[in-house]
């Protein structure tokens, strides 16, 4: 089975710190086998040395190796990080109306502070990009297409642009994966407005900001963008038509099982 060096070390650390007693290669090759991830024994043990050099394991003699108390503290705070990323994509798991609201609210904070440095760094390949994201967009518009993905991807592509790490990795989680689902609610909400059209123009108004680096004008822009949208599904999805919106929930769920695997 495929996998990822950083997942068997995870693995294999929360074996030694659960065990209690050294590990050889046989037996770490056998915990990260009961987690499902299959390894030779010389790998494991490959593995088990490549830890020691980290100072997350120590040698026990001929027994094998024991974690270290920073071993500890490496899986103390992988348990948190994944728990903080559990967190994180919970809350962008949209399930109500006022999920929909709250999600559009974050994402204008962070993009609004996120296109700004767009304006600042932008170089010409990522002008390019992104007027060829616009155009695409219009077209897929102009041809009664679901345009999810050039207009989704316009704001994704602003957001590889930021070199601030911090305000990045949030704008990843607010705009990452799961939220192709709810893209694709707005374009239901859009489409029912017949304001598709709009996005494309503001779309095009940001772009003008970003290349012409003026930070203040791509912020605003960005702001009045997003709010517009947000106060679209207030419009469509008053607090009292929450079963509207579960009524939507279901038929895109609906839809997604219908394709083909």
């Amino acid at each position: 089975m495929p996998h990822r060096r950083e997942d068997a070390s995870f693995v294999l650390l929360e074996a030694l710190a659960e065990a209690g007693q050294p590990l050889g290669a046989r037996q770490a090759k056998a915990a990260l086998a009961s987690a499902g991830i299959s390894i030779s024994e010389s790998s494991a043990s490959r593995l088990l040395r490549d830890l020691h050099g980290e100072g997350l394991v120590a040698t026990a003699g001929a027994k094998g190796r024991v974690i270290t108390e920073e071993g500890r503290r490496r899986v103390a705070e992988l348990h948190g990080v994944a728990a903080t990323s559990a967190r994180l994509q919970q809350a962008v798991d949209v399930r109500a109306a006022k999920d929909l609201l709250d999600l559009l609210h974050a994402r204008r904070t962070v993009e609004r502070e996120i296109v700004r440095e767009a304006a600042e760094h932008a170089g010409e390949k990522d002008l390019t990009d992104l007027r060829d994201l616009t155009r695409r967009h219009a077209l897929c518009i102009s041809k009664g297409e679901v345009p999810q993905t050039p207009g989704l991807d316009f704001h994704r592509r602003i957001i590889r642009l930021s070199r601030n790490r911090p305000l990045r990795a949030m704008a990843d989680v607010v705009l990452g994966p799961r939220y192709n689902r709810v893209e694709t609610l707005l374009d239901i909400i859009m489409g029912n407005h017949h304001t598709e059209t709009k996005s494309v123009g503001e779309h095009e108004r940001i772009l003008d900001a970003i290349a012409a680096g003026d930070a203040a004008t791509a912020e605003r822009t960005m702001n009045d963008h997003l709010l517009r949208m947000s106060e679209e599904v207030e419009r469509y999805l008053p607090a009292d038509n929450d079963p509207l919106f579960q009524r939507l929930l279901s038929w895109m769920d609906t839809q997604e099982s219908l394709r083909p695997a």
